[in-house]
Parts: structure tokens; sequence; C-alpha cells
């Protein structure tokens, strides 16, 4: 039921993840911050199905990215 209705996993529209991959969200000044914690020694690739903007290099990223072993990406909405 819970998968059904989308409460497991809210952001499935807009970021996927695998398993070795965790996303935090925080909000500031109505602005969401979605952080992508690599829990693996190896580099994930994520897929951003909506523009969303690369808070460290202040790119604007849609489709597959990399995340760095135990690397962080932290990306705007």
């Amino acid at each position: 039921m819970l998968q059904y209705t989308g409460i497991l996993s809210p952001y499935h529209d807009q970021i996927e993840l695998p398993a070795e991959c965790e996303l935090c969200v925080r909000e500031k000044d109505e602005k969401k911050y979605l952080f992508v914690l690599n829990y693996s020694a190896n580099e994930q690739t994520i897929v951003l199905k909506k523009e969303m903007t690369d808070i460290v290099s202040e790119a604007k990223v849609v489709g597959k990215m990399g995340v760095k072993g135990y690397g962080v990406a932290v990306l705007r909405l």
C-alpha cells in the first residue's frame, strides 16, 4: 500500500538512485535541496529526471550524473 501511494519514494518522479545511495531533502527559503550520499567506495550513477542545479559548480544538470565513491552531490530544485 505504501509503495502504491508513493509514500516510500516521494521523489521518484524527479530522481532515481541506486541502492548504494541515500537521498536527504532539506528546504530553506522555499527552495528544496537534495543531498545524495554515496555509501559505496565505487562511483554511482544517479538519474535526474528534471533539471536541477549542482550547488558546487552552479551548473544546470539533467539525465545521468556520477557521484564519486563515498561522495555527496548537492542539488537545488
